[in-house]
């Protein structure tokens, strides 16, 4: 996604659709600052992608969440489905980023 593309004029639509449906938005596949700025100025408020981090193993990510980094870093403690081995980083505030 490049500030030229037509595809930010699609990703524009989804998130204005999904504000007036009042749903949140999460962009996935986040791997560059660029694409985190741009999503933040059009307003995506979360994301997750390579940007924030690789798929981590189930254990590692577990003791993400024991050492209280999210409330350290006031980001959002969400729940994890523990039944996959492993899986993308949760999703983040994008605006914790900018």
């Amino acid at each position: 996604m490049k500030n030229h593309d037509d595809g930010i004029n699609i990703v524009d639509t989804i998130i204005t659709l999904a504000k007036h449906l009042n749903m949140e938005v999460v962009a996935e596949g986040i791997e560059t600052k660029e694409q985190l700025e741009i999503l933040n100025n059009l307003g995506c408020e979360f994301g997750q992608g390579y940007f924030f981090s690789k798929p981590l193993p189930y254990n590692l990510v577990e003791n993400i969440f024991k050492s209280n980094y999210f409330t350290k870093n006031k980001l959002p403690n969400k729940s994890v489905n523990k039944s996959r081995k492993s899986f993308s980083t949760n999703y983040f505030p994008l605006d914790a980023f900018a």
